[in-house]
């Protein structure tokens, strides 16, 4: 559990690096962090 967590604010951290100069970057975060943290709780 802990490396899924690792994971998954290691890629909002490039996800953020990625579109820190788009306007929807943020929402880009959060539209990945709802489909990783659904991804990995259904394969759970």
């Amino acid at each position: 559990m802990i490396i899924v967590s690792f994971f998954m604010l290691l890629l909002t951290i490039l996800t953020f690096m990625t579109n820190k100069n788009s306007k929807n970057g943020v929402r880009a975060i959060v539209e990945d962090a709802k489909f990783v943290g659904t991804h990995f709780a259904n394969n759970r």
